[in-house]
């Protein structure tokens, strides 16, 4: 990633204000990743840096580690969308490919209808998670229990009453909320 780093001109203060250049969310997010795989599974031979390892048996990877690798964040920053019910934020084509990881039974995988049905493009902020069990900001959303991802704040939507009943008799809590005149 290219990092620049940028002085403010302002005479009233100086301080640095840091600029990730040429760089998409998603090559960032992947990035981040990578490294956190790395640093974890020992794999820091591969970026150029080695330390002795005393033992060459594989370790398993921390279940943290494991649900990081699994977050999908938006391909796209135009065109994202928010699930109604976990908040997660995606792309209609993602939702599409992908459906919702932490809402598999709304069944929205190759099911245009059934995404359109289930999310919404009306929604405010964005906070993206990278430990919801350990985050207060995933906690405060009631998302701790989901997986990692970018996650709307609050998520404007209804769902029709078929979908409502189902999650209802399933026990299921849901984010969106009727629009207020």
């Amino acid at each position: 990633a290219k990092l620049s780093i940028r002085h403010s001109t302002n005479s009233n203060h100086h301080y640095p204000s840091i600029a990730l250049l040429d760089q998409r969310l998603e090559d960032c997010w992947l990035l981040v990743k990578s490294l956190l795989l790395c640093s974890s599974a020992h794999c820091l031979d591969d970026i150029n840096m080695s330390y002795p390892r005393e033992e060459e048996e594989e370790e398993e990877l921390p279940q943290q580690v494991a649900d990081l690798a699994q977050a999908t964040v938006p391909s796209a920053l135009r065109g994202i969308r928010s699930c109604k019910r976990c908040g997660i934020l995606k792309t209609l084509d993602q939702f599409i490919n992908e459906g919702c990881e932490n809402c598999p039974f709304l069944e929205m995988t190759d099911n245009p209808e059934k995404c359109n049905l289930c999310t919404t493009a009306f929604f405010e902020g964005q906070a993206a998670i990278m430990d919801p069990r350990e985050s207060w900001t995933a906690k405060w959303l009631r998302v701790d229990s989901y997986l990692p991802g970018v996650y709307a704040i609050s998520v404007t939507g209804q769902f029709n009453r078929d979908i409502e009943e189902e999650l209802e008799n399933r026990g299921c809590r849901w984010r969106c909320r009727a629009a207020q005149n």
